[in-house]
């Protein structure tokens, strides 16, 4: 009686595959923790850049009142407080720049900006003296990468009697 000593060819055809199917599934796990990683920090660098510029301008608005704001170009309003100090808020689509007075931050790499929205609104039955108005401003900030709009969206409720608008 002839020993055996090794594998048949179909034996060893069946093994290569079943790790072949093994190990196409950890590449491919492999592949979408990678994905899911990158996503999540271009989402969280969005999500941060976007808390710092809103805390920028609502500090100013917290503890200045806002006696005029104006409009500078396309992408810009100047602000001018009670105090009267100066602040603008601008954005520069080339070198892809938020500004806002002395802060200035780029966007994270693959960003782009969309829309620059001043808009004004009057609150109806509301007395004169009291804050009858709302300034809001809407900068878009969007990323290939990650859904959703990362942009920054101010709004400001002011008394018209007492701020100038140009």
């Amino acid at each position: 009686m002839k020993k055996k000593n090794g594998f048949t060819v179909v034996e060893l055809v069946v093994s290569f595959s079943l790790v072949m199917v093994i190990v196409l599934f950890l590449f491919q796990i492999i592949i979408s923790l990678r994905e899911m990683y990158v996503n999540n920090g271009v989402k969280s660098s969005l999500l941060n850049k976007q808390a710092l510029m809103m805390q920028q301008i609502y500090d100013d608005f917290r503890y200045h009142a806002i006696t005029s704001f104006t409009n500078c170009g396309d992408d810009c309003v100047t602000f001018t407080f009670q105090n009267n100090t100066t602040t603008t808020l601008k954005i520069d689509r080339d070198q892809k720049l938020f500004e806002y007075g002395d802060y200035v931050t780029k966007l994270v790499d693959g960003s782009q900006f969309g829309d620059f929205i001043v808009s004004t609104e009057t609150i109806p039955d509301v007395s004169s003296s009291k804050y009858d108005s709302i300034l809001k401003i809407v900068i878009s900030i969007t990323n290939p990468l990650v859904e959703g709009d990362y942009g920054v969206t101010v709004v400001y409720q002011y008394n018209s009697n007492a701020t100038t608008i140009s």
